[in-house]
């Protein structure tokens, strides 16, 4: 067990110690704390990047989806073929639509119940959209197909398909809007904030829809540990952020999930990059709070250690009086109990001082004295003669002598 020997130990260990540690406890929670706060404010932002990119995405599926509302919402009236045919026209003119497939039964055909999934290649175009137009009762879309490959205009293309059934429920046919994949994403590709980012749009499974960079098939597929919880987490929540191991994290990532298309929209960035204000914070918070740990450290140290060396001034002329040297000490500068102290030693050295000439001049008159008496008493027949004398201080005031008269 460590036992302080000196003052300056006793500093050291009962002082300077608790404060570092204190000093250092305090730095490091408020450290902990900023770097939740930035961590949390990351999160946000990243959230809302990835909400808007989303959003971007889910008003250019939803548009037409809401044309396809429009035409399923027709009222059967004699007109409802030039209605329809009209707003088949103006999907056809929409932003980003490669084509617009309208799948019916050839006159007189009976069409397939609803639910079949039997349409043959003699029942799509438009011709056959016009002749049958008046057979259909309402129009819904059933889903949004994922992108495929379509070796017609030669890139990946979504689909969204509009059942149509005729007025006992059946299925008699379909309308399927085709839409340029690059078309729904052009805006994420396009953002220069996003070049030094691994980007992707997954569905549900985490099969990849798109990515930046090399082609994958999988999120997850490396065994990753950031993209596995990436998949993990898409399939239970609509939007969230992930940090990968390491301090800072290698990577961090965000998801956000589509609202018109079971997709969801992956960041994936570099840590040191995405994080570098806390990087940078922690830098600077770490450096100054070191330095301030210091110089306070410092500052305790020159005070205790002035008063250490005033002590150690005291006890080395404390040792010195002993030997009967009294040689007065420096006295310091101000008025704080160190300098009292050092005034008060000077005080009583000189008394000391005083009182050890006066103790000699005594001894020295009582030595005198002393010799001033006889030193044996006389030897007289028959009598025996004595005499003393006793002083109640160093010297007395009282003189014997023994005299022959005779």
């Amino acid at each position: 067990m460590l036992k302080p020997r000196t003052l300056q130990q006793r500093f050291a260990l009962f002082l300077l110690l608790p404060v570092a540690i204190l000093l250092f406890g305090i730095g490091l929670a408020g450290f902990l704390y900023a770097r939740g706060a930035l961590l949390e404010e990351f999160r946000e932002a990243t959230i809302l990047k990835l909400q808007r990119m989303a959003h971007e995405v889910d008003m250019r599926l939803g548009e037409p989806k809401r044309w396809l509302e429009m035409f399923g919402e027709t009222p059967g009236e004699p007109q409802v073929g030039q209605v329809r045919g009209w707003l088949l026209e103006r999907m056809r003119e929409l932003q980003g639509v490669v084509r617009v497939e309208v799948v019916l039964p050839p006159p007189g055909e009976v069409p397939p119940q609803h639910g079949g999934s039997h349409m043959g290649r003699g029942w799509r175009g438009e011709g056959a959209a016009s002749s049958g137009m008046m057979a259909f009762h309402r129009v819904g879309i059933a889903e949004v197909t994922p992108p495929r490959y379509d070796a017609l205009v030669n890139h990946e293309t979504v689909g969204i398909i509009s059942e149509l059934i005729d007025l006992e429920g059946r299925s008699v046919g379909k309308v399927e809007v085709i839409l340029r994949f690059g078309y729904l994403i052009e805006h994420i590709v396009a953002d220069d904030r996003l070049r030094t980012v691994r980007l992707f749009l997954v569905d549900q499974g985490g099969r990849v829809l798109m990515c930046t960079g090399p082609r994958r098939q999988v999120l997850g597929d490396t065994n990753d540990p950031l993209e596995v919880a990436v998949v993990r987490e898409i399939k239970e929540k609509p939007f969230g952020t992930l940090v990968g191991e390491g301090s800072p994290p290698r990577e961090v990532s965000g998801f956000y999930r589509l609202t018109e298309a079971p997709w969801s929209i992956v960041v994936i960035a570099p840590g040191s990059e995405i994080l570098a204000p806390i990087i940078t914070f922690r830098t600077y918070y770490v450096g100054l709070g070191v330095a301030l740990i210091l110089l306070v450290l410092v500052l305790i140290r020159l005070v205790t250690g002035r008063t250490a060396s005033a002590i150690r001034e005291v006890s080395k002329a404390a040792e010195k009086v002993a030997q009967g040297s009294y040689s007065s000490l420096p006295v310091p500068r101000g008025r704080d109990e160190v300098a009292h102290l050092v005034r008060s030693f000077n005080a009583m050295m000189a008394k000391l001082e005083e009182r050890d000439r006066l103790k000699q001049a005594m001894t020295l008159a009582k030595e005198i004295q002393q010799a001033l008496l006889p030193q044996r008493a006389p030897v007289v027949e028959g009598l025996d003669v004595a005499g003393n004398s006793i002083y109640c201080d160093e010297t007395g005031g009282d003189y014997y002598d023994y005299l022959q008269l005779f």
